[in-house]
C-alpha cells in the first residue's frame, strides 16, 4: 500500500513537469505552490533530476527529452568549461559540483537502461 501511494505521488509529480515542459519548452529550477516559475531561467540539474525520475518510472520518451535538454546545456566549445554543465547566475557562469554530479548520474542511468533495453 505504501509503495502504491509513493508511485501515485511520483506519477503526479512527473505529470506536473511534463505539463510544464510542454507548456514552456523548459523546466525552471524553482516553482511556486501554484505552479508558477519563480526562477528566471532553466538549469541542467533540473533536467537531470526529472530525467532520472522518468527513467525510474519507465517513461523512456520523457526521460530522453530531459536528457537531450540537459545535453543542450553542456559546453562543447574549446573553452575552459568544455564538457561541463554550467549554471547561469547574475555575475556570470558557475559550474557546481551538484549539477555536474547529477548530470553524470542521469547520463549513466540513461545509458544503462538503453543498453538493457537493446539486449531484451
Amino acid at each position: 500500500m505504501k509503495d502504491d501511494y509513493a508511485r501515485g505521488r511520483m506519477d503526479a509529480i512527473e505529470e506536473f513537469y511534463k505539463k510544464k515542459f510542454a507548456q514552456d519548452g523548459e523546466l525552471y529550477s524553482l516553482y511556486s505552490s501554484n505552479g508558477d516559475a519563480l526562477s528566471p531561467s532553466d538549469t541542467p540539474w533540473a533536467y537531470a533530476l526529472v530525467g532520472r525520475a522518468a527513467i525510474e518510472l519507465g517513461d523512456k520518451d520523457f526521460a530522453e527529452k530531459m536528457v537531450n535538454k540537459m545535453l543542450d546545456k553542456q559546453v562543447m566549445d574549446s573553452s575552459q568549461l568544455y564538457g561541463s554543465f554550467p549554471e547561469g547566475i547574475k555575475n556570470g557562469v558557475r559550474v557546481g559540483q551538484f549539477t555536474m554530479q547529477e548530470s553524470i548520474l542521469t547520463l549513466q542511468q540513461f545509458i544503462k537502461n538503453r543498453d538493457i533495453e537493446s539486449v531484451r
